[in-house]
């Protein structure tokens, strides 16, 4: 870090903003230095507010192609080296706007700053310290601060002026922010590895289901898990970023002869219509999944007690619990243990004919909608006593879901895998709500077991990607 001696004088700016009159020199922007702190540090040393930086600068009415052009043009006005300049105006990848794979980080209080005292008295805030997941400074090892501010500019802005001797000019007894640059450096390579490689996942993605992972779900040790999962977070690291749950990444890859059969016809009557079909008829078969039939005897054997829980609808697709007192005699579709049984039904194709009879006739209309669409796609055949109309469509009626068989083995085959997968994810993440019920918790309030399981198409394979908590 270059240091500014005592000699230099402060040039007030001039009321024609030229550029003679910019008080900077080179190497006062440090590394990793966030916006807030450049803009505090060069408005205060050339007695302008944020606003008037682009004016000050004196851009000559120049028009810019890109931001680089824009960039560069900075950081030959101020002297400093582009990649410098780049950082702090662009900061780092933003692991948070990542589609289904982003840090879906609690809501942040934007009132709140974080900061490290020891850079503060340096006349120097990081935009590393600004990461939520930080807990300690990556420069000097401390732990971070958190304080309240209306607004940013103004309370960095105080800070450095009470706790930077000579600010905004660098003291010479200041100790240098880039003590422990090696810590920041890590950091830095870490956060960038991690955004490569999601967008590698996102461009061979051609499926998920994220219906455990829930986006809504603010905890942050799940969706930091599941990014140290993505890159290994290196050792040092360790001990400035804050406890996140181990998650772990199942690959279950197809053959490349299997998989370059069955990518054309996913590709062509899309993978969401041909796997939804599957589960219906793979469901109403002879032969249905082994696991589906096991996680079904499984949950109904969970239901030896009687029901202290009904659910009772609110509006469009909301309800709440009521607790009642348990009663052996009284029957209910309503508590915990039916409605799982439900789901699981209705997910893989066994729909009830319990559910409402409006209901019920959707699931009917969607399962024609997707007969009709596969019709010339050879997946399935119409059963002897299937009811047809002359044109070859298949008409509504009692025995609709049960109208079809499958005829592709080798698609059947990597569905039983993706399938498999997802009810794993299914079984673990509810009975372990159910048991969380029987043991006193509330239905609404149980910790919740998250995952997701996505197919990507990556090296001539299709491959189902399960990421799971433990």
């Amino acid at each position: 870090m270059l240091e500014l001696p005592r000699s230099i004088p402060y040039r007030r700016p001039s009321a024609r903003f030229s550029n003679n009159n910019i008080n900077w020199w080179p190497g006062r922007l440090r590394p990793y230095e966030s916006m807030v702190s450049f803009t505090a540090n060069f408005c205060a040393l050339n007695g302008i507010v944020p606003r008037n930086f682009d004016k000050y600068i004196d851009f000559k009415d120049r028009t810019f192609d890109n931001r680089n052009e824009y960039l560069e043009y900075v950081a030959q006005i101020l002297g400093e080296d582009i990649v410098l300049v780049e950082a702090t105006f662009d900061g780092l990848p933003d692991l948070e706007n990542m589609g289904s794979y982003r840090l879906n980080s609690p809501p942040v209080d934007k009132k709140i700053i974080q900061y490290c005292p020891r850079c503060i008295c340096e006349g120097y805030h990081s935009y590393l310290n600004d990461l939520v997941w930080l807990e300690r400074c990556p420069f000097h090892l401390i732990p971070l601060r958190r304080m309240r501010a209306k607004y940013r500019y103004q309370a960095f802005t105080e800070l450095f002026s009470k706790n930077c001797l000579h600010w905004p000019f660098i003291s010479l007894s200041c100790v240098s922010s880039q003590e422990h640059l090696g810590y920041a450096k890590i950091l830095v390579k870490w956060i960038n590895g991690v955004h490569s490689k999601i967008k590698k996942f996102q461009k061979d993605e051609i499926w998920f289901n994220l219906n455990y992972e829930d986006p809504h779900n603010e905890d942050l040790k799940y969706w930091l898990g599941r990014l140290c999962c993505i890159e290994n977070l290196p050792a040092p690291l360790s001990y400035l970023v804050a406890d996140y749950l181990p998650v772990k990444l199942l690959v279950k890859p197809f053959s490349k002869k299997g998989s370059a059969e069955i990518f054309p016809i996913i590709n062509r009557y899309t993978f969401l219509a041909t796997y939804e079909a599957y589960k219906i008829i793979k469901a109403q078969s002879l032969k249905p999944l082994e696991r589906f039939t096991l996680y079904r005897q499984k949950i109904a054997s969970l239901h030896n007690t009687p029901c202290e829980w009904r659910r009772y609808p609110v509006g469009f697709e909301n309800y709440y619990w009521v607790n009642f007192e348990p009663n052996p005699r009284s029957e209910c579709n309503d508590c915990p243990n039916l409605i799982v049984q439900q789901e699981l039904q209705i997910e893989w194709g066994l729909i009830p004919k319990t559910l409402h009879t409006r209901t019920y006739r959707n699931h009917q209309r969607r399962f024609l909608e997707l007969v009709d669409f596969l019709r010339e796609s050879g997946l399935f055949a119409f059963k002897q006593n299937a009811e047809v109309s002359p044109s070859g469509k298949l008409w509504l009626s009692g025995l609709v879901f049960s109208s079809c068989e499958w005829r592709h083995t080798v698609l059947e085959r990597f569905f039983d895998i993706l399938a498999n997968s997802e009810l794993d994810l299914f079984f673990a993440r509810k009975s372990l709500w159910l048991s969380n019920i029987n043991s006193g918790e509330e239905p609404e309030h149980c910790p919740k077991l998250y995952g997701s399981v996505r197919v990507i198409y990556s090296e001539g394979r299709l491959k189902v990607l399960t990421w799971k908590v433990g």
